[in-house]
């Protein structure tokens, strides 16, 4: 179907799986691995942390000959869907 042959693919899939992105249920496929409350907030937290310290260094770094405003694909971000997390 997509020209490549299946070890390849099983083989992502298995390290996939390793790493906590995959979830592997023999004879019914393998499934984006749904997060729990715990790991969306830790997820969150460094996510929070990587913010600061990038917006940290961007002043930190800015001169006068710079834009003080983000690229124009970083200041349009889509909203997620009203369903989004219920």
């Amino acid at each position: 179907m997509l020209g490549v042959s299946r070890q390849p693919i099983r083989e992502a899939l298995q390290l996939l799986s390793g790493e906590g992105w995959v979830d592997l249920f023999p004879g019914h496929g393998a499934f984006v691995h749904a997060l729990t409350a715990k790991e969306a907030d830790q997820l969150l937290a460094v996510r929070t942390l990587l913010e600061a310290e990038a917006a940290r260094l961007a002043a930190r770094n800015h001169t006068e000959e710079e834009p003080a405003q983000p690229p124009p694909s970083r200041r349009r971000r889509r909203r997620a869907p009203a369903s989004f997390g219920s």
